[in-house]
């Protein structure tokens, strides 16, 4: 299993959660009452959540300006979103996605994610 370093890898990936001490949980092993403190911190602590991936991202460097990566970048609105709404980002993320249907929140399955 690959522990998530930073918190755009964690809300990238549906199958494992840090606790404050950063001892991994499987998402599948937590009990669904877990998930929903997890979530409810989550939401507690979405604006700064994004605006840390946010900037983050800002400061990184961007590829070449003549290639297509670049564009790409470039003209993400990504950071954009995540400020703009913390928590609809946040809402979208494999993590939050998983989290939920561990909680009991959600009663499908998105294409792709096994609860």
């Amino acid at each position: 299993m690959t522990i998530p370093d930073t918190w755009l890898e964690l809300l990238d990936q549906d199958h494992v959660w840090l606790d404050v001490e950063g001892a991994p949980h499987l998402i599948a092993s937590m009990d669904p009452a877990y998930c929903r403190r997890v979530l409810a911190w989550l939401h507690r602590n979405a604006a700064n959540i994004a605006e840390q991936i946010a900037t983050t991202l800002d400061r990184a460097a961007l590829p070449d300006v003549d290639t297509a990566a670049y564009d790409v970048v470039a003209f993400s609105n990504e950071t954009n979103a995540m400020r703009a709404d913390p928590h609809a980002w946040l809402a979208g993320t494999p993590l939050i996605t998983s989290l939920r249907i561990r909680a009991g929140w959600l009663t499908t399955t998105p294409e792709g994610l096994t609860p």
